[in-house]
């Protein structure tokens, strides 16, 4: 799968003071094969009017080519080899889950799946993953992050399910369609790493997307 085409989609309302330093993190992978989409509601790629988080990424997977489609929020940032080194020795999946950083400030704190690095099938994700994605034992722990910024997945499978999500919903977006892909998916990829860099700033800790 490695070489692979991959459709990042960014949406950008009202994050126009973040941009540079996102979608520079984007351009400078040092994987090549890529579709940058940037949804807007007056430039850029995609003209549309803003309805929204949800609704921005369901424009962006219907113009998205790549065979995967991942997601980057405009306020965020990427390291420099984030694709080359999900895709390094990663089996072919519906999903691959990788984890995040989450930057405060000067304080840092890595976000990890709760599973072993490796292919998950259809069986084994029914039983052993799905089961614990939502609640792994302690309060507010996740064994899957509901993130979708720290998941690639097969447009293919994005097709099949994204009309089922609720342009309406502004809280839990992530959860939202996250949990919606997994129900569908066949397989699963774990990665462990940490190449996506999640900016949790002060003056909000919720998104107001």
């Amino acid at each position: 799968m490695y070489g692979d085409k991959i459709s990042v989609i960014i949406p950008i309302y009202n994050m126009q003071e973040y941009l540079d330093k996102c979608i520079s993190s984007v351009m400078r992978q040092t994987y090549d094969n890529l579709e940058i989409i940037l949804v807007d509601k007056r430039i850029q790629v995609i003209h549309k009017e803003n309805g929204g988080l949800v609704s921005a990424r369901k424009e962006g997977i219907e113009r998205a080519t790549g065979e995967y489609v991942t997601f980057v929020d405009a306020d965020d940032w990427i390291d420099e080899n984030t694709y080359e080194k999900i895709l390094d020795g990663t089996e072919e999946a519906d999903v691959i889950a990788y984890g995040l950083i989450e930057e405060y400030g000067h304080k840092q704190i890595s976000r990890r799946n709760d599973f072993l690095e490796g292919r998950y099938e259809e069986r084994r994700l029914r039983e052993e993953v799905i089961p614990k994605m939502l609640y792994r034992g302690n309060f507010f722990e996740f064994g899957m992050l509901p993130n979708l910024v720290c998941k690639l997945i097969k447009r293919s499978l994005l097709l099949s399910c994204y009309r089922k999500i609720n342009n309406r919903v502004t809280m839990g977006e992530d959860a939202h369609f996250t949990y919606h892909v997994m129900f569908e998916a066949k397989s699963l990829y774990m990665k462990d790493i940490c190449p996506y860099h999640y900016i949790q700033r002060t003056a909000s800790m919720v998104r107001n997307e």
